[in-house]
Parts: structure tokens; sequence; C-alpha cells
């Protein structure tokens, strides 16, 4: 009997040997480990883009959200500098476009003349953005209440 026994074990010993020293089956498992982290990075990936997806989509509708709010501001300030003007109270009109400048985070007011009209623009966050336009007329009136007062 202790031969027998000592021939089984020699053979599971060889077997796990041969289990340990068997290039084969480590390449195989190591081709199922690669193709696993290649499905995990695939899948990692793809998540990662919906997230991006995700964010950009939010950040999208932020900014369309603001330009609803400052376009609706523009067309405030716009109807408040023409009132004025057309009462001819150029001190209200130069004063609502500062204020609307101040309102909006302007660094700067320009005014920018082209052959039939002017177009006044607010740098907001570096970028100039037109607020409305007027004729040549009504910025003159502008024009000369802002050189009287400074």
């Amino acid at each position: 009997m202790k031969e027998i026994r000592k021939s089984s074990k020699s053979n599971s010993q060889k077997s796990d040997q041969n289990f340990f020293t068997n290039k084969k089956s480590t390449n195989l498992n190591q081709s199922e480990i690669k193709k696993d982290k290649n499905d995990l990075n695939e899948n990692k990936s793809k998540t990662d883009v919906s997230l991006l997806e995700s964010k950009f989509k939010k950040q999208i509708l932020e900014k369309e959200e603001k330009r609803k709010y400052f376009s609706e501001k523009y067309i405030k300030i716009e109807n408040k500098v023409k009132d004025s003007l057309s009462k001819q109270n150029t001190d209200e009109a130069l004063k609502d476009i500062v204020v609307g400048a101040l309102v909006l985070g302007a660094s700067d007011i320009h005014f920018d003349c082209y052959e039939t009209y002017v177009v006044v623009r607010f740098r907001i966050d570096g970028i100039l953005v037109d607020i409305f336009r007027t004729d040549h007329k009504q910025y003159a009136l502008i024009l000369e209440r802002f050189k009287y007062g400074s």
C-alpha cells in the first residue's frame, strides 16, 4: 500500500509541478487577465466619456441660461436708454449705460461707430458683447453729455 500512496503522491506532485511550470496554462491565464483588464479599461473609458458628456451638457445648459438672462438684461438696458433719449434726457441715458455695465460686470464700455449706426458694447469676461445699436444723432447727444461730465 505504501507503494501505491507513493506513486499517487508522485503523480500529484508531478501534476502540480507541471501546472506551475507549464507555460501554456499560465499564458492562457495571462491572456485572460489582459482581456479582462482591457474590458475594464473600455468600460472605464465609456463611463469617463459619459461623465464628460454629462458635464459638458450641464455647462452648455448653464451658458444658455446665462445668455437668456443676459439677453433680457440687454433688452432692459436698451429700452431704458432709448426711452431716456426719446425724452431728451441724456444724463439719464448715460447713467443707464453705466449702471447697465456695472450690473452686467463689464470692465469697459465701447462705442463703435459705423456708417449708419453706432453699437454700444460692453467687455464682459474679456469678450466684447453687443448691447444695443443707436443712430448717430443719439450717439452725439450721449457723447456731448459724457464730455461735459468729465
